[in-house]
């Protein structure tokens, strides 16, 4: 079937050509400004995005039940096929992740900083092995999201690479892509800045933050008092012309200023000067505490998580509290995903390349279940299956998964590479 030629204005050929369009990604310079609030954007977004995963305990519990989870799950490499080829490419990826500089789980820590930052930038390192001669990783090194310059993009948008500049290297390094790792949350016009977890309780936090300053300074003013301090008769501490009582005021400011309940309270005042406290009672008619616990839930609800908020309200079933817990693990399952389709994808592939292993058998890095794997239930189901005729046993893969969900060990090798089951030939005598 032949092939039609589609022509624009200007005598430009589509069919086989470039790309006409364009991601639309509002970047200029290789600053992406996608984020319209001011405060989000670069580096400070950057500084602000880590204080609330510093400073803030919803956010923090978040981020670590998120970490635990995934630092929790079993990996393991699958090959290709059974060929010898695809066993040895299986092996060299196995040994390549053992021997890096960092362990597996502090990668992963590394990966997971996207969370926070929406982005992380693994720069992959290769080191010659001895023992084979082949290429393996030395380690995936981190690229700190502050470091970041600018963005490389090429004409149609494509991601080429990072600049990078830190404080023992000032000059910018543009780190090319085809060199690293990039993880994102989610893609959206191919911004290499992904999406932050936390950017939608960004707005709760800032208010929950500010309310609860204001909080300390009440309770702090609710138990020392609001000082006044009174000049003696005849003293006109406004009048701006004498020297004397621009001094006497400056002085009068500083002392209420600094005035505060500690273990090194109290004050000296001169003749004549009388100091008093004005108390409010320690009453509110507002509640504090009512309005930062429905931030602290709606921070939590941007990220699926308010169910580890339903113990301390004291509300909730526990059918409810699984229901949630469930579509947490859910999305922590799908960040665990877009790992490791990057690792697959991106760094296993490179590896082959390097190695002049062909594509097709290229192995790949297989996660284990998040979610915590309810016996009992698991138990039943079987025995319901069994009951109804499914024909389960002999299995070894099925043997094996079920060992694996419940901690148990695997068989040995020379047990698993037996004969599921032995026939044995028996003579039949029949008369006939």
């Amino acid at each position: 079937m032949a092939t039609k030629t589609v022509k624009q204005t200007g005598d430009t050929t589509v069919a086989g050509g470039g790309e006409l369009g364009r991601t639309g990604l509002n970047s200029w310079g290789g600053q992406v400004r996608e984020e319209f609030l001011r405060e989000l954007q670069g580096i400070k977004g950057i500084r602000v995005y880590r204080e609330m995963r510093d400073n803030d305990a919803v956010v923090g519990a978040i981020l670590t039940a998120i970490e635990l989870l995934i630092r929790n799950v079993t990996w393991r490499v699958e090959a290709a096929d059974d060929s010898q080829e695809a066993v040895r490419a299986k092996d060299l990826v196995e040994t390549s992740l053992n021997r890096m500089s960092f362990t597996w789980k502090d990668t992963l820590s590394e990966i997971l900083s996207m969370l926070v930052y929406g982005w992380s930038w693994l720069e992959t390192v290769y080191e010659k092995r001895e023992d084979d001669g082949l290429l393996g990783w030395k380690k995936w090194a981190i690229r700190g999201q502050e470091t970041l310059i600018k963005w490389e993009f090429d004409p149609e948008g494509g991601i080429q690479g990072m600049w990078q500049s830190t404080s023992t290297r000032p000059a910018p390094v543009l780190i090319p892509i085809d060199r690293s790792l990039l993880f994102r949350t989610r893609i959206e016009r191919n911004n290499p800045e992904g999406y932050s977890i936390l950017r939608r309780a960004y707005r709760s936090w800032f208010y929950k933050k500010r309310i609860e300053e204001i909080e300390g300074i009440a309770i702090e003013r609710d138990m020392t008092g609001v000082p006044v301090l009174i000049p003696p008769e005849g003293v006109d501490l406004w009048n701006t012309k004498d020297s004397v009582a621009v001094t006497s005021l400056a002085n009068a400011e500083k002392v209420v200023r600094s005035l505060k309940r500690d273990q090194h309270e109290g004050i000296v005042i001169g003749f004549g000067w009388e100091l008093k406290l004005l108390t409010t009672g320690g009453r509110r008619q507002m509640d504090i505490t009512g309005v930062i616990e429905r931030y602290d839930r709606r921070i939590a609800m941007s990220t699926l998580a308010d169910f580890i908020l339903m113990g301390s309200e004291r509300v909730g079933s526990f059918a409810l509290a699984r229901t949630k817990s469930d579509i947490f693990v859910l999305a922590v399952g799908a960040y665990l995903e877009g790992i490791t389709e990057v690792i697959n994808t991106f760094a296993i592939r490179r590896l082959m390349d390097l190695n002049s292993i062909p594509k097709e058998l290229s192995p790949k890095l297989v996660p284990g279940t998040i979610e915590h794997v309810d016996l009992v239930e698991l138990g039943g189901y079987i025995t319901s299956l069994a009951g109804a005729g499914a024909p389960l046993f002999p299995d070894p893969e099925l043997e094996k998964y079920l060992r694996r969900v419940a901690n148990l060990p695997q068989p040995p090798e020379e047990q698993e590479a037996a004969p599921a089951s032995i026939v044995t030939e028996k003579r039949v005598e029949v008369d006939l």
